[in-house]
């Protein structure tokens, strides 16, 4: 459930075959496009399929990993981690990179700024580390931990809310003038305002790691 530049980077640097699943037909097809122009389609498939629902047999993977899809499960997270569960084999390890909500708004200015985030995302909630956590070990997953990370991408935060900015100032108009969709108007705002939440201590960015025993 990872990007498809990140599998082909993988599969360049290590000697495992890789299998993506996207809901994403257009994702699908970049995927399946970059992977055959670096020749590496031999090494790994590419299907569209729901990580709520993978229909892989059971015990089928050595590892499963997500970056940056883990956010969409929620509400359903504890869904997620059980159907992880059940497609790992035994001794089977899960990693999970994303971002997280270190704590929930106590403010309603803060609980303005998370909503243009979530809005912004698309994504219907958020989880905390110990919310994720719990529901990895309600799945079965032993030594289960988090690993913050969230001091690493201040520096990029800070472009992105840059080029946020930038957005904002030209799509703004177009937005009113109902030339292009919210989608992209919101996404402009979002790139700004994480840049706060990441500030105030409520945005992070980790990572989870799982095992199945």
């Amino acid at each position: 459930v990872p990007s498809e530049k990140v599998i082909t980077q993988l599969l360049e640097k290590t000697k495992a075959d890789y299998i993506g699943i996207t809901l994403s037909s257009k994702q699908l097809k970049l995927a399946r496009d970059y992977a055959k122009k670096r020749k590496l389609t031999s090494k790994v498939k590419f299907y569209n399929k729901d990580y709520f629902n993978t229909r892989f047999r059971n015990n089928t993977f050595d590892k499963v990993f997500a970056i940056e899809s883990f956010c969409y499960a929620s509400p359903d997270s504890l869904k997620f981690a059980k159907e992880m569960f059940r497609i790992l084999k035994r001794k089977g390890k899960m990693v999970i990179i994303d971002g997280v909500l270190l704590r929930s708004p106590q403010t309603k200015k803060e609980e303005c700024i998370a909503k243009t985030f979530l809005r912004g995302w698309r994504l219907s909630s958020g989880d905390t580390p110990n919310e994720t956590i719990k529901n990895l070990r309600k799945a079965g997953f032993k030594n289960v931990r988090f690993i913050d990370h969230t001091r690493h991408i201040k520096r990029n935060i800070s472009k992105v809310c840059f080029l946020g900015r930038i957005s904002h100032f030209f799509l703004k108009p177009l937005n009113y003038l109902n030339l292009i969709n919210s989608v992209e108007f919101d996404n402009a705002r979002t790139m700004i305002v994480q840049k706060e939440l990441v500030e105030i201590g409520i945005l992070g960015h980790g990572i989870f790691y799982a095992e199945k025993k």
